[in-house]
């Protein structure tokens, strides 16, 4: 088993490692492009046989606003291994790599998420030391995309049809909420929706007529 700094031409197998639907339209490991951004001196690969079989990222970054008696950390960011390499060590190779490079930086602290149900993550960190530090809470809501919203009665004025006639456009199925206030401008908001489902809104402030 061999670990060293990531190659450019490492970067591809660590897009189809990680998976090409990031968990945000900026993720850096669903894309080479982006991925070539990061600081190749954090990104670590792993090789059996010759063989791409994982990778580890961490960043060094300073006062954690969770932890603020802390200055100088580091997180480890992302760990995969390709799943015919799993069960052999190449996780805890990997993460022992890393922190031995962090630990020649003079950094002391170094914090790792992962998800309450990862057993298998769980028991590798804290084989390696981590102590459990604090926990995070993943909120769901689940809109009622069929139910139309209701046309707010709060407004006093009426705008001018011109000026409303280009906030809406050929827009169609739309709500009109409109307010307008004491001084010289009034602002008009058109909720488009689309088939009933997708939600926007517009703002457009005109003078008063």
């Amino acid at each position: 088993m061999k670990i060293r700094n990531a190659k450019p031409v490492d970067l591809r197998k660590i897009v189809d490692c990680y998976g090409r639907v990031g968990d945000s339209p900026t993720d850096p490991f669903s894309n080479v492009s982006r991925l070539r951004n990061l600081n190749r001196a954090n990104l670590l690969v792993a090789e059996k046989h010759g063989q791409f079989a994982g990778f580890l990222y961490y960043f060094v970054h300073r006062k954690p606003w969770f932890d603020p008696n802390v200055d100088r950390y580091a997180s480890v960011q992302e760990l995969h291994v390709v799943p015919r390499f799993q069960g052999i060590g190449i996780g805890t190779a990997l993460m022992r790599d890393a922190l031995s490079k962090i630990r020649r930086r003079g950094i002391k602290v170094i914090y790792v998420d992962t998800d309450e149900d990862n057993n298998v993550a769980l028991h590798l960190y804290r084989k390696l030391g981590f102590k459990d530090f604090r926990g995070t809470i993943t909120l769901r809501f689940i809109l009622n995309l069929e139910q139309r919203p209701s046309v707010p009665r709060h407004f006093s004025g009426v705008p001018r049809l011109g000026e409303l006639s280009k906030v809406v456009g050929s827009a169609r199925n739309c709500i009109l909420s409109c307010q307008c206030t004491s001084g010289s401008a009034n602002t008009v908001s058109v909720i488009c929706l689309s088939n009933g489902r997708g939600l926007g809104m517009v703002s457009k402030r005109g003078n008063r007529s």
